[in-house]
């Protein structure tokens, strides 16, 4: 098979390199979560097409480590492609570094790309490794020297996104970050994520499928600005804005050379989190450096008011296109005609009719029945299953706009389901309401409130291995950082006014069905009292939840004023907008419980 072949092909690399073994990460040299082709190495050697995941390569093993969300995704995958599966999670399953010293021993040496983990990344496994007799070292090569038909990087044109939708020039967001460089006494700041730096520069690409960004690295002086990326990909409009701005284009790959020539009291500001260790490795030693967390990553956490008006308005449209989509799948459901695939096709097309529609935020998942307990579920063409009117569909979805970007999950039944279905999705969504309220004081982080959303599930014994919550860009990235909810993370900053979060518990039973409700929410202030200022949440995503799949004796009257009243503002938001049946439909789907 080609995908073993491929790991065939890397183990013989790694011998040839002298190493005892090598370690590939699923990320590019910019730490993106989603990836162009021409990074999808991961793939290439094993077959494996989850978001995230490492593979260890030695002489003549292979192992491939994911996460619970994709254990059962990554073990039909490498199947049979000379790869073991280590399930993250699990007790029985070893760390990296214990089977690396099973393996290969001690005094052993085992590579890493430099471009694909960060500086924090590298001494963190150098350090972990080390305490088992391992040396790991920098090596470069893997993918450019064993494949060969790897495509190409994608360079597509880069477009101004209007400071009417963005609410602050790019100039005035370098303001405030030289500001930050200077309270820092940093000369130059080393910019290398590709959303942070669309987000400073108020340009936008489609270097990467679902994220609006450009392949590129900004290094920000005090004065002057250098942004380093393929000349071709900049228009003279774009070309111009950026001069107007102090930014001059430098070639994509100049910017090893231009670190190494900094001088002694050029100190930069460089991310240890986000900058990967080959650059890193490119600054003279005598250079100082101060590893400090990028300043745009808060400031394009928090959206300003311009930011946020806009959201609200494209998330009123892209519930319109969810309305359509499920009155569509309540009425040709049993046709025989309607897949995972032909629904997530319908929900797209739904949405590419909208204004401003750029594309999607992310691939949809579809699952039906027992691939619904896949929260991560790919469909593909021999997993596609038809829809039945019988059990429960979950289709997580969103779309990237110029004023917004959205990500919403609904279950929805497609005829009879039993008790345990409606008690589970009620439970789901009693931490759903209760999140969707909280109040909480200025200084608390995501992970302090995540036990809200598990409450009803933790006191059945039930649970879910996913976040409830990740930040939300605009019209950027669906994942975006810092802030969370998820009661593994342990160091997040605290959640604070303009932040865009998802809320999405969720309970799946494998082999069975799975349930997931995901609206998005902005942190808003509450009040404040003598005891300091209190925040809360404004959820900002409007479709109905399906009613047929609660089990009303489990609501308190709290829950269902709650409900009634989210449903009252999604009709009245978007029944203008309809008619004719699709409106009866949300009339129906909105009605008072």
């Amino acid at each position: 098979m080609q995908r073993h072949m491929n790991i065939s092909i890397a183990q013989k690399w790694v011998f040839d390199q002298d190493l005892d073994a090598y370690i590939h990460l699923h990320t590019d040299p910019h730490q993106s979560e989603y990836l162009s082709d021409h990074w999808q190495g991961m793939a290439w050697l094993s077959g494996f097409t989850g978001s995230a995941g490492a593979i260890v390569i030695t002489k003549d093993d292979a192992a491939l480590w994911a996460d619970s969300r994709y254990h059962i995704q990554a073990e039909h995958q490498i199947e049979g492609r000379g790869v073991r599966l280590m399930k993250q999670g699990l007790p029985e399953t070893p760390n990296m570094a214990d089977w690396l010293e099973e393996q290969v021993g001690q005094d052993a040496v085992v590579g890493i790309d430099p471009r694909l983990i960060t500086v924090k990344g590298y001494r963190e496994r150098k350090n972990l490794l080390k305490k088992q007799g391992i040396t790991l070292i920098p090596v470069l090569g893997l993918l450019e020297d064993c494949w060969r038909d790897r495509p190409v990087i994608r360079r597509k044109p880069v477009m101004i996104h209007a400071r009417e939708y963005a609410g602050r020039s790019r100039e005035e967001k370098i303001v405030a970050i030289r500001a930050e460089m200077a309270e820092a006494n940093a000369q130059y700041l080393l910019m290398p994520t590709l959303d942070d730096i669309a987000w400073t520069l108020n340009l936008r690409g489609s270097d990467i499928d679902c994220n609006p960004v450009f392949m590129s690295y900004l290094l920000i002086g005090r004065e002057l600005g250098w942004l380093f990326i393929d000349d071709q990909q900049i228009s003279y409009s774009v070309a111009t804005a950026l001069e107007q701005a102090g930014i001059q284009i430098m070639p994509y790959d100049a910017l090893e050379l231009e670190l190494n020539q900094l001088e002694e009291d050029d100190d930069i500001w460089i991310d240890p989190a986000r900058n990967n260790y080959f650059l890193f490795s490119s600054v003279p030693e005598f250079v100082p450096k101060i590893e400090q967390q990028l300043p745009s990553i808060l400031m394009k956490a928090c959206k300003n008011e311009v930011e946020q008006a806009h959201s609200r308005v494209s998330h009123q449209r892209d519930g319109l296109a969810m309305v359509r989509f499920l009155y569509w799948l309540e009425t040709h459901v049993g046709s025989g005609s309607v897949t995972e695939r032909v629904a997530a096709e319908r929900l797209e097309a739904f949405r590419a009719a909208l204004p401003h529609y750029q594309g999607k935020s992310f691939v949809t998942i579809p699952g039906y029945a027992h691939h619904a307990a896949l929260p991560h579920y790919s469909a593909t063409e021999d997993s596609d299953l038809v829809l039945l009117p019988t059990g429960m569909f979950l289709i997580d979805s969103g779309g990237q706009f110029l004023d917004g970007t959205t990500d919403i999950t609904r279950t929805v039944a497609l005829g009879p389901v039993d008790a345990q279905m409606k008690t589970d999705f009620t439970l789901v969504l009693k931490g759903h309401i209760a999140l969707s309220t909280a109040i909480f004081p200025e200084g608390t982080q995501g992970v302090q409130l995540d036990a809200l959303a598990r409450q009803y599930l933790w006191k059945e014994g039930l649970q879910f291995g996913h976040g409830t919550g990740h930040g939300v860009g605009f019209y950027l990235n669906v994942h975006e950082g810092p802030a969370g909810i998820g009661y593994r993370v342990r160091s997040q900053p605290a959640l604070a006014e303009g932040m865009l979060l998802s809320n999405e518990p969720g309970l799946y039973r494998a082999g069975k069905y799975g349930i997931r409700i995901e609206n998005l929410m902005f942190v808003q202030p509450a009040f404040a009292t003598e005891f300091g200022h209190f925040l809360k949440f404004e959820p900002i995503t409007l479709c109905p939840i399906d009613q047929n799949l609660i089990d009303v004796q489990m609501l308190s009257a709290f829950e269902r004023d709650w409900l009634n009243q989210y449903h009252q503002e999604v009709y009245q938001k978007l029944a203008p907008d309809l008619e004719g049946e699709v409106l009866e439909w949300l009339k129906n789907a909105t009605r008072v419980l």
